[in-house]
């Protein structure tokens, strides 16, 4: 059988309309047998985050949060209640009362992630009733009883890809389309747990994985990736091809359009990924593959963060001949701390690392106390400017380009670098200079007369 996998749901369901709209393209586009990967509605997973964030239980409080996620959810199905029938609300009341309970139970980090795993929960039953209703084959797969197995702690929680344990599994027998909730896993344990924003498309990939489909479908409000974000960017185009590779880097320094392990299960398969818009009919508007293609292109996208910080060390390790790199990184490595940049000039060495992790790194280095160390300085306030392209690197002069039209709008930076790949170029500046230069750079790049590439609006 040739699989069709898909992921729908999430920001594109902002009301009745959209819901309806998303069941029509699982109607029209997916015929069995097929795996839907269903995303919570929208804003739902925010809601419950501040609702376990908020602390204390009360009836009150729990009976408000059930009628504005009950009335949700059955106003989605009115036009399909009819068909539907007693039996189909009863299936979607067993879910909400299920949540009822679990909300009334002690908070825990357990319990909060199995409260938010009920977005995607409720929205699945929801789908399934849709499309029941419309006479459509379909059947519901919750991750637990298929073994979607997740591993890790906090949030870096991922799925273990385990190819005969789900892929062989005798559910998907049935010539059905296969509904299943995204967003969470369990663990050896059986408990639930949420792999993170954006952790849909995460699922969906590891699907497509498991059952050796040769696409995946990820269907987004948005048209595909753009050369930067459209929040900011007012001239912001699409982009027509990237590749796993470019993705990743992307998705690493904050472009937010997919959950950062997306790529990897696809990867290991050769899986093409194609972004689809929700109103913008059955063409894909990304194609995301092993190769991408260039297009004439050095640089395609651009990203930012202020999530990432720098320790700069200085030590004395020059003067004596001394490699510090490995009596440096081998202590972080260790402990877990994820490094995303190294640079080094002189009696100074950059590390690049989440912000959230530069108290504990600069303290193991200074217990650890590598030979030659003399000083650490910390620094969070910082923003991180990403170039990201496949022959990037075959640019030598896009470094004088990007820092001239900075240095033109006056934005001082603190530092360049090579960062993570050879396709990345980084530029990091203060924090509250950030958007400025996003806008720049973006500007000099895809905007001037002497562009890097063409204009490609697709």
């Amino acid at each position: 059988m040739e699989w069709q996998v898909a992921k729908i749901g999430g920001s594109i369901l902002k009301g009745t309309f959209d819901f309806q709209q998303a069941v029509e393209i699982i109607i029209k586009r997916y015929s069995a047998p097929s795996a839907v990967i269903v995303s919570a509605f929208y804003g739902v997973t925010d809601y419950l985050e501040e609702y376990c964030a908020a602390g204390e239980e009360n009836p009150i409080r729990v009976e408000k949060c059930m009628q504005k996620l009950s009335l949700l959810h059955q106003q989605a199905l009115h036009n399909y209640l009819p068909t539907s029938g007693v039996s189909g609300l009863n299936l979607l009341q067993k879910e909400l009362e299920s949540l009822t309970n679990l909300l009334q139970k002690k908070n825990s980090f357990l319990w909060r992630d199995k409260i938010i795993s009920f977005g995607e929960r409720l929205a699945v039953v929801t789908f399934f009733l849709a499309l029941s209703a419309r006479g459509y084959p379909c059947k519901i797969l919750w991750p637990e009883d298929i073994g979607l197995k997740v591993e890790g702690k906090g949030d870096k929680v991922y799925f273990c890809l385990r190819e005969k344990e789900i892929g062989a599994h005798q559910c998907w027998q049935e010539k059905k389309i296969y509904l299943i909730p995204g967003f969470y896993g369990i663990d050896e344990s059986g408990e639930i747990k949420i792999v993170g924003r954006g952790g849909s498309d995460y699922t969906a990939a590891v699907i497509a994985y498991y059952l050796g489909a040769k696409k995946l479908d990820l269907w987004k409000d948005v048209p595909g990736v753009l050369s930067g974000d459209p929040r900011y960017l007012k001239d912001a185009r699409r982009v027509d091809y990237l590749s796993y590779e470019e993705t990743e880097v992307l998705s690493s320094f904050g472009a937010g359009i997919l959950h950062s392990e997306t790529i990897s299960p696809l990867r290991e398969k050769g899986i093409k990924l194609q972004l689809f818009h929700y109103s913008g009919g059955f063409k894909p508007v990304t194609i995301i593959s092993k190769e991408g293609a260039s297009e004439g292109k050095k640089v395609k996208s651009l990203a930012f963060t202020t999530k990432l910080g720098v320790l700069k060390i200085k030590g004395c390790w020059r003067e004596k001949n001394r490699n510090p790199l490995p009596g440096l990184l081998s202590p972080l490595i260790r402990a877990g701390i994820e490094i995303q940049g190294i640079y080094s000039c002189l009696h100074w060495i950059t590390i690049l690392m989440e912000h959230c992790n530069l108290n504990q790194a600069r303290e193991i280095l200074q217990q650890h106390n590598p030979p030659g160390l003399e000083s650490i300085v910390q620094n969070s306030e910082l923003g991180l400017l990403a170039l990201v392209g496949e022959n990037l690197k075959d640019d030598s002069l896009l470094a004088v380009q990007v820092l001239t039209a900075l240095a033109r709008n006056k934005i001082p930076v603190l530092q360049v670098f090579g960062g993570i790949s050879t396709i990345a170029l980084i530029i990091i500046v203060e924090k509250h200079f950030l958007k400025q230069a996003l806008t720049a750079v973006h500007e000099e790049i895809f905007s001037r007369g002497v562009e890097i590439h063409d204009k490609i609006l697709g």
